[in-house]
């Protein structure tokens, strides 16, 4: 679908009245976005690689306290870190966005496609408390009422991670996996330093982002690009809609927030769009708010970065 074509029916349906409207989109995206698609497995990647970028600093799932910052229509990262033995697992969105109805979808496909499910952990699998938890997620019952509790979630929607009301020092992990992207800075900034504050000594903060423009997933003739050609005016026209609202924050933003909530980066993978960098290289006209960023940076498209408490 044509980008602006998309923009038009967001915006439309950001109009209507909030429950009216978000029962809108949620149709919508039922019947031709990505909530029509039932296949978890690339969140429980996502949640896997949040355990090995925690194990390659020494750090454990097994036992541990977990902050997720933006829970979202489903719950697979918490399910993968809670088969990886995560002890309680907070997850807070101001949009009770999640969806009983989509999770208990998630576990039927699971249950259903078991070997292939299985094979995205490797030899992880192969740990016991991995095993004793899929035997557990194979068996038990899980309804509407208990789909949280059974994998040690307490889900904070509407909830605020900028004010969890945890003690201080009782986080061993913060995590998101792109989400913070659409997030406004003003509000990604108090999330980062309230982050820090009930974070471990030695806990970590891991955090996935997807830097591009949103509209270019489903509209190929655009770069990832093409929304940082427009002012913040224009932009929020465009894309500042309740449902798609992306920050447009680059990796040194989001480097510069981490460092400013106390916190010191340990691991910063990124990925360049090479076809974005072409189009920037080759002359495509960016806001002045990106022009004194490298064309490296513009065109950084996703990263993991990994920050633990300042020492």
């Amino acid at each position: 679908m044509n980008w602006k074509q998309k923009s038009i029916i967001q915006n439309v349906a950001a109009r209507l009245p909030r429950p009216l409207g978000s029962a809108v989109y949620y149709q919508m995206q039922r019947r031709f976005g990505k909530l029509g698609i039932t296949d978890p497995r690339s969140r429980l990647e996502a949640g896997l690689q949040m355990l090995r970028y925690a194990e390659a600093e020494g750090r454990t799932v097994e036992g541990s306290t977990i902050v997720e910052v933006g829970t979202g229509h489903r719950m697979n990262v918490p399910i993968a870190l809670w088969l990886n033995g995560a002890e309680c697992i907070h997850t807070y969105d101001l949009n009770p966005y999640l969806k009983p109805k989509l999770v208990l979808e998630d576990i039927a496909y699971i249950r259903s496609n078991e070997a292939s499910v299985f094979e995205v952990f490797g030899e992880v699998a192969e740990r016991p408390v991995f095993q004793k938890r899929w035997q557990r997620l194979m068996d038990m019952t899980i309804d509407g009422h208990n789909f949280a509790t059974a994998f040690n979630v307490e889900y904070h929607g509407p909830g605020d991670a900028a004010k969890t009301g945890l003690p201080r020092d009782s986080v061993d992990l913060h995590v998101s996996f792109t989400v913070l992207e659409h997030i406004p800075p003003i509000v990604l900034t108090p999330i980062m330093k309230e982050g820090a504050r009930v974070l471990s000594e030695d806990g970590l903060f891991i955090h996935h982002i997807d830097f591009t423009d949103h509209f270019a997933h489903h509209d190929g003739d655009i770069t990832y690009v093409n929304f940082l050609q427009f002012d913040e005016p224009t932009w929020m026209r465009l894309g500042g809609n309740r449902f798609m609202y992306m920050n447009r924050l680059r990796v040194d933003d989001i480097t510069s927030l981490v460092l400013g909530a106390g916190l010191e980066i340990i691991k910063d993978d990124r990925v360049v769009d090479d076809r974005s960098l072409k189009a920037l290289k080759n002359g495509l006209s960016v806001d002045i708010e990106f022009q004194d960023k490298s064309d490296e940076t513009n065109a950084t498209a996703r990263q993991w970065v990994v920050a633990r408490t300042r020492r």
